[in-house]
């Protein structure tokens, strides 16, 4: 979703000027594509033009099927095309991320609703609202297509919930932070855009909080016989951690972040040093919590 929605506006900073009456339409009718042509297109000068002669075709073709509705009783395109780019602008204000489909979505209301909306920000901002929620429901989630990916999103996604969660438990927010990311990006970004359910997914992680810690107490015990070993391979784990930490740009808390990733479980060390996406991620927030207390 945020991809498409960068994607759109680089394309109308380059449709625009070529377009100036037609660059919301055309961008819009663009944005109906999938991403990677999208993103193909923004590289490609022959496949962006062929993109656009087809939807400049549609547009002058009355017999052919619109993406974008056009206004009925509107008899003046002129006046039209001036005035979507002015709802444009304003609606691009609002910082949505969906600033070309939501336009396309009022100007279907038709020229006269529009010129209110243009002339009433208050009644303006509620139809955003409106139309917003409706777009962000009807698109689906956005999916992976490599690990790569999947850590940038995941990475996005952490330092978003934890502003919301820092908000709910600050002492926790850490620690409660990184077990919601071990949700599915589409379940993340959901708790986002939903107070309710965040407040659910946090409720969850406390009463989880207590149980993670007695299991690795229960660890500890049922391991009483490899002490000696495990305290030598954690501390093996924590020089490499210190070392890590002290290369980034953390090195000034080296030492409390190397102690505060120690605390996790061994098994969990091991996994999170063998990917070093992961383990930035885990610095980061520890980073933050450690600002914070």
């Amino acid at each position: 979703m945020e991809r498409r929605a960068a994607l759109g506006e680089r394309l109308h900073r380059v449709i625009g000027p070529r377009f100036p009456d037609l660059g919301v339409k055309l961008t819009g009718m663009l944005l109906e594509l999938p991403v990677p042509v999208l993103d193909q297109m923004i590289h490609d000068e022959e496949l962006l033009s062929a993109g656009l002669e087809k939807a400049l075709s549609t547009l002058q073709n009355s017999t052919e099927k619109c993406l974008f509705k056009t206004v009925e009783d509107d008899t003046d395109s002129d006046s039209t095309d001036s005035l979507g780019d002015q709802l444009y602008d304003l609606v691009d204000s609002h910082r949505t991320g969906h600033s070309e489909q939501i336009t396309g979505m009022l100007l279907e209301l038709g020229s006269n609703e529009v010129k209110k909306l243009v002339s009433d920000p208050q009644l303006l901002e509620q139809k955003i609202h409106i139309a917003r929620e409706a777009l962000e429901q009807a698109l689906p989630p956005k999916t992976c297509v490599s690990d790569l990916d999947c850590d940038d999103v995941k990475e996005r996604l952490g330092e978003k919930i934890f502003e919301q969660v820092e908000k709910i438990d600050p002492k926790n927010c850490a620690c409660i932070t990184g077990m919601l990311l071990e949700l599915d990006p589409s379940a993340i970004q959901k708790l986002l855009t939903d107070s309710l359910a965040l407040k659910g997914a946090v409720e969850r992680a406390q009463a989880a909080l207590p149980q993670a810690a007695a299991q690795r107490s229960s660890d500890s015990d049922l391991n009483n016989e490899d002490v000696s070993d495990l305290d030598s391979e954690t501390e093996n784990l924590g020089e490499e951690l210190y070392s890590y930490i002290n290369s980034t740009k953390y090195s000034l808390h080296s030492s409390k972040l190397t102690g505060m990733l120690l605390e996790m479980p061994h098994s969990s060390l091991v996994e999170l040093l063998k990917s070093q996406k992961q383990l930035d991620e885990k610095i980061q927030l520890a980073a933050a919590a450690l600002t914070d207390s």
